[in-house]
């Protein structure tokens, strides 16, 4: 992984070139030569050519897809063979403990909101759709960063009930 500092015109950001295959192709070394967006690779130095940068960007992308297509074949192979991928020796005990942490989280969420919901109730507000309006005006978030619903409303209220 080459070390890079970006420009945008208004001075250098220092950065790191990456080589994850998930990684958007707009911000990779060769969207950003394509958006003439100037960059130092310190491996070449500051006096590198636009077109040189361009080669040495296809080649690292190329060189991802290549890498890419020989992961999943070698996967695909070894599930052909039957192989198990993975580690499925705790997978019960694995699902069971997440599932236990994501419950003990939003039984925390819901007891943090409850309050709010409560005052909202005491200026009038009644209904699933009035409350979701009056959480979403005072700008506060559901537990994923979302928008009040009268759906997640009614959820969260059923949830502190049990």
């Amino acid at each position: 992984m080459a070390a890079l500092g970006v420009g945008n015109g208004n001075g250098w950001q220092r950065g790191a070139a990456t080589e994850n295959p998930h990684y958007s192709s707009a911000n990779s070394s060769l969207g950003l030569v394509a958006r003439n967006v100037r960059f130092i690779v310190a491996e070449l130095g500051p006096e590198v050519e636009p077109f040189m940068l361009h080669i040495y960007a296809a080649l690292a992308e190329k060189e991802r897809n290549l890498i890419a297509e020989r992961t999943k074949a070698a996967l695909q192979a070894k599930r052909a063979a039957g192989a198990t991928l993975g580690n499925r020796t705790n997978l019960a005990e694995a699902q069971s403990k997440g599932l236990r942490e994501r419950l003990r989280r939003a039984d925390q969420f819901a007891a943090n909101v409850l309050p709010v919901i409560r005052d909202i109730q005491a200026t009038g507000a009644v209904t699933y759709t009035a409350i979701a309006d009056a959480l979403n005006m005072r700008g506060i978030a559901t537990a994923r960063g979302g928008e009040w619903y009268p759906s997640t409303v009614r959820k969260l209220m059923l949830r502190t009930e049990a």
